[in-house]
Parts: structure tokens; sequence; C-alpha cells
């Protein structure tokens, strides 16, 4: 099947979907990672606020229970195919890597993020921009690589060192598990 952010453009328009241009794209072998989570069930597409909120209680939680992330990466999971499931029925997790020793607490669980081959675009995005990215790499990239989409979450990464906003802009790299 097609990956959570494939085909909502084009399905309901008939318009070839938007896209943006990668910095560049290499193929990764990642470890599995062991992550922290938040999750939110509901639409978020475009709401950069929403996921403000949601990378702020993972941080206020990280604070709390004293979990150094200076090397961690974040993470944005995508559960489900956007383009069968319903707006208020979406799932999307944001996370954070955490060491073996740390155990869940309040809103804040853990679960192993797979590893495993990943093809990974670095984007520069503005909020409007992400759906534009996936779409590079699933309808420009991906049909002409030699790869098929391997049935693994795909996801949004973001290193510590990049997050920081150029003129509203962020760097992301959208990681698409490929077989």
């Amino acid at each position: 099947g097609l990956p959570p952010q494939a085909l909502t453009l084009s399905r309901q328009t008939g318009q070839p979907p938007e896209m943006i241009a990668p910095l560049f794209i290499h193929i990764e072998e990642q470890p599995q990672k062991r992550v922290a989570y938040v999750r939110h069930t509901g639409s978020y597409k475009g709401n950069a606020e929403l996921f403000r909120s949601l990378f702020g209680k993972l941080e206020r939680w990280a604070r709390k229970n004293n979990i150094h992330q200076e090397n961690a990466s974040a993470y944005c999971l995508y559960h489900d195919q956007s383009d069968q499931t319903i707006d208020d029925k979406l799932r999307l997790s944001v996370c954070v890597d955490v060491k073996s020793h740390v155990q869940p607490s309040g809103e804040v669980n853990i679960m192993a993020l797979d590893g495993g081959k990943y093809a990974v675009g670095r984007f520069v995005v503005s909020p409007q921009d992400y759906q534009g990215a996936w779409n590079y790499m699933l309808f420009q990239w991906l049909p002409e690589s030699g790869y098929l989409f391997d049935d693994r979450l795909p996801f949004e990464r973001y290193s510590r060192d990049v997050t920081a906003p150029t003129q509203g802009k962020l760097v992301v790299n959208v990681c698409v598990p490929i077989k």
C-alpha cells in the first residue's frame, strides 16, 4: 500500500500533487531506536501550533525526569494512510530518543522505532511545505528509484543542531521505509 501522506491532494483535486525539492536524498540503514512519545488522534495537517504543543509536552517531561537530550533526535511518526482515514481518526506520534533505563510516565509512553533501510530526503520547509516534501519523496523519487515502499512507519526526523529556524523555516529529514 501507499504510505500515509500519499495521494491526498491528487485524489481530491485531480491535480498533480505540489512538490518541493530536497537539498539531497540518500539511503540509510537505521538501527532500531527506543523513543519516548506523545500521541495525538485527530486532524493535524498544517497545524504548527499542535506540533509545538506536543513537542512542548515531551520537552517538559524530559526536563522533569532529568533526561538529557543534547544529541537526541526528535521524530514525527504517521500511523495512518491519510487518504483512507477520516481526519478525526488520524494518529500522529511525536517522539524523542531515550536510553534504555527511561520509563514511561503521565502522557508519555515508550516504544521502539523500526530500524532498517530508509530513503532520507533533507528539506528546508515552512509549515505549509511538509506535504510538498512528502509528495516529492513518494511521487517523484520513489517511483524512479527502483525501491518499493516497505511496510514500516514513515517519519520526519529533526536533529538538535538543525531545528533553529532560519527565516521561519526548519530543516527536516523525511524518512521513507524502502525495500
